[in-house]
C-alpha cells in the first residue's frame, strides 16, 4: 500500500508498505483524508526528534475496515476521526481525567508497518499518511456519516488542540478578553474556541495581513500585524494570551500582554532545546504560564461534541480546508505549507480512495473528499439560472472524475435554502458540504433545524436572512434499509416553478446495478440511478443523451434528471 515515509534524511511516497492485522483492542482504518500539520514538517526538519523510518501524518479520518478482539464501540463501515491519544485508561493520570498526560501514551512509538520485511515506526500513534493504519480502539472515535471526511480529518489535531486549549485548558469565560498570536491552523481554532466560549474581545496578531479576513471569520474582533497595537485595544492587557507559533520571543510577548491574573497558554512548538525568558516580577500579579498538550482534550468526549457543534453551524470545519492534494503530491503539499501558501485559511488535506474490504463493504470505488473536483452534478437543463461550483465532500462520494461542470451563474441568488425532503433526509453537513451556490460565494442555509452552513455559518442570528427565489433541496434516498446512503438527491426549484432532479448512486445500490428511486411523491416523475457502469439515459426537451461512463470498476453511476 501507499504511504509517506521519512527515512531520517528524505521523505518519499512509497507503494510497498505493509501493515499487520489489528490485535486485541485495535482498529484497522482505511484512511480517506489526512491534514498536513506543521508537526509533520517539524519531524522532517528535526524540530521534533523522532526515530526513523516513520510513516508521517497524525490528523486523519476514514472508514473502519476491521477490528481486533474486544473492540465493541466501532465496527467495519463506521466513519471515524482519528486522535493521536493512545492513552491506557488505567494509570493515575487517566484515572484523574487527564489522558493527555498518560505516560504510556507519550514517547512510545509503535511499529505496525513494515517495508521490505523491516519494521517502520508510527508517528504520533497514528500515521494517517498511509492508505491504512492500525490504532488503539480509544483513538478511533465514531462520527456521523454526513460529516465530510476531508473536514473531519482536521478535528483530530488542529481542532482538538486549538479549541480544546480555550475550553479545557484556559477555560476562557463569558466576557473574557483574548489575544491569539499566530493564525495558522491552530490559531484559527483558538479563535473559534474563544468565540464559542463567549469571549468579548478577541485580538488576532499575525504578520501576514492577508490573514485578516479568515481570522475575523473564525472569531477575531480585531486584527493586527504587530502586537504593538494590542494595548491600544486592551489598555489593561488580556485575560488570556495564546502563543501559536513556537518562537521564544513570542512567548515573552504573550506574557507581557497579560492583565493581572492573566494566563499565557503555550501551543507553538519551538526546538526541544529552546529557552524563553520573562520578568519574574510580573508574575506576582497572579499571572500564569500554562503549557498545553493536545488541548488538554478527552477525544472520546470532545470529538462527538465538536461534530455536533459543526452540524449546528457553530464550529467551522470546511473552512479550515485550504487545499486538497492526492497523496502522491505530498512534496507539493509540504512545500506549500512551508511557504505559507495553505496557511491563509487553515490546512492542506491529503486524500486517498478507500480500498480493499472497506471498498467492498461500502459499495464501489469510493473517493472520499476532494472538495474541488467532485462533479456530481450535470447541466440541470436550464441555462442562466444557477451555477453550482463545488461539492466539498458529502461523506461518501461517487467517482466521476471529469472536470466539474459549469452550471452558469445566478446573479440574483444570494442565499440558498436547503431543506430535507423527508425524515432521514440530508442533514446540515450534507447540505453545506454538497452545495455552494455562487454569487461571489453565496451562502447556503440548511433548514429543518435552523442550521446555517456555508459562508453564513458563524454569523449571529440577527444577521442571517432566509432566501427568496430558487430553492435547492438535498436528501439521502435510502436503499431498502441498507446502512449506507445509496444516493444524494438534489432538487433545484427555479423561480417559475419548473424543477430538475439529479440523482447519484453513492452506495451498494449502485454497485449492484439496482435502481435507486429519489424520494418523490407517488405519481410524480422520479430520477433514477442505474449503477451498472454504462450510465443512465437522460431525457430533456424531447431529446436524450447517454449518461456518463462511471469510473473505477464499473461502479460509477449514470444519472437521469426529470421534471416533476
Amino acid at each position: 500500500m501507499r504511504g509517506v515515509v521519512f527515512d531520517g534524511t528524505r521523505t518519499e511516497v512509497v507503494d510497498d508498505l505493509e501493515i499487520r492485522e489489528p490485535g486485541p483492542g485495535e482498529v484497522l482504518v482505511a484512511v480517506a483524508a489526512a491534514g498536513l500539520c506543521h508537526s509533520d514538517l517539524s519531524v522532517i526538519d528535526g524540530t521534533i526528534p523522532f526515530p526513523a523510518p516513520v510513516v508521517l501524518g497524525h490528523e486523519g479520518a476514514g472508514v473502519v475496515e476491521a477490528v481486533g478482539p474486544g473492540v465493541v464501540h466501532v465496527r467495519p463501515g463506521d466513519h471515524v476521526a482519528l486522535s493521536t491519544l493512545a492513552n491506557c485508561g488505567a494509570c493515575n493520570q487517566c484515572d484523574r481525567g487527564r489522558p493527555t498526560m498518560c505516560r504510556k501514551a507519550i514517547g512510545r512509538p509503535g511499529r505496525p508497518f513494515s517495508r521490505g520485511g523491516k519494521p517502520v515506526f508510527q508517528f504520533a500513534s497514528n500515521s494517517a499518511f498511509a492508505e491504512r493504519t492500525v490504532v488503539r480502539a480509544v483513538q478511533a472515535v465514531k462520527i456521523p456519516d454526513d460529516l465530510p471526511l476531508t473536514s473531519a480529518a482536521l478535528i483530530g489535531c488542529g481542532v482538538l488542540t486549538g479549541v480544546g486549549a480555550v475550553l479545557n485548558r484556559a477555560k476562557v469565560g463569558l466576557g473574557d478578553t483574548v489575544v491569539v498570536i499566530g493564525t495558522g491552523g491552530i490559531g484559527l481554532n483558538v479563535l473559534q474556541g474563544a468565540r464559542l466560549a463567549g469571549a468579548l474581545t478577541v485580538v488576532a496578531v499575525d504578520s501576514n495581513p492577508a490573514k485578516e479576513a479568515v481570522a475575523r471569520r473564525f472569531g477575531a474582533t480585531h486584527f493586527l500585524t504587530s502586537a504593538d497595537g494590542v494595548r491600544d485595544i486592551l489598555p489593561d492587557g488580556a485575560d488570556h494570551a495564546f502563543e501559536c507559533v513556537g518562537r521564544t520571543e513570542l512567548i515573552r510577548q504573550a506574557i507581557d500582554l497579560l492583565d493581572r491574573h492573566g494566563q499565557a497558554v503555550l501551543l507553538g512548538v519551538p526546538a526541544a532545546s529552546a529557552e524563553a525568558s520573562f520578568l519574574v516580577s510580573s508574575m506576582y500579579l497572579d499571572k500564569s504560564i500554562l503549557g498545553c498538550r493536545y488541548g488538554s482534550s478527552r477525544p472520546q468526549r470532545d470529538i462527538p461534541r465538536y461534530a455536533d457543534l459543526y452540524r449546528e453551524g457553530r464550529l467551522l470545519l470546511d473552512e479550515l480546508v485550504t487545499e486538497t492534494y492526492p497523496v502522491e503530491d505530498f512534496a507539493k503539499a509540504a512545500e506549500d505549507a512551508h511557504h505559507g501558501r495553505v496557511a491563509r485559511g487553515g490546512a492542506g488535506v491529503l486524500t486517498a480512495p478507500v480500498t480493499g474490504s472497506a471498498r467492498a463493504g461500502l459499495g464501489g470505488r469510493l473517493q472520499i473528499g476532494q472538495p474541488r473536483v467532485q462533479p456530481l452534478l450535470e447541466d440541470l437543463g436550464r441555462e442562466g439560472d444557477v451555477r453550482v461550483d463545488q461539492l466539498p465532500g458529502v461523506g461518501l462520494l461517487g467517482t466521476h472524475e471529469d472536470p466539474a461542470p459549469d452550471l452558469r451563474e445566478a446573479p440574483d441568488v444570494d442565499t440558498v435554502d436547503v431543506q430535507p425532503l423527508a425524515d432521514g433526509g440530508a442533514g446540515p453537513a450534507d447540505a453545506g458540504a454538497a452545495l455552494q451556490l455562487l454569487d461571489g460565494g453565496g451562502d447556503v442555509q440548511a433548514g429543518g433545524g435552523g442550521h446555517r452552513v456555508g459562508r453564513d455559518r458563524g454569523r449571529p442570528p440577527e444577521r442571517r436572512t432566509r432566501a427568496e427565489g430558487p430553492v435547492v433541496e438535498a436528501v439521502r434516498a435510502r436503499d431498502m434499509g441498507l446502512p449506507v446512503r445509496p444516493a444524494l438527491h438534489l432538487r433545484l426549484e427555479l423561480p417559475h416553478g419548473a424543477q430538475r432532479r439529479v440523482d447519484h448512486g453513492l452506495g451498494p445500490g449502485a454497485d449492484q446495478g439496482a435502481g435507486v428511486d429519489a424520494l418523490a411523491p407517488a405519481g410524480e416523475g422520479r430520477g433514477r440511478v442505474r449503477g451498472g457502469g454504462r450510465g443512465g439515459t437522460e431525457k430533456r426537451g424531447g431529446g436524450e443523451r447517454q449518461g456518463e461512463q462511471g469510473s473505477g470498476g464499473g461502479a460509477g453511476p449514470g444519472h437521469q434528471d426529470s421534471k416533476c
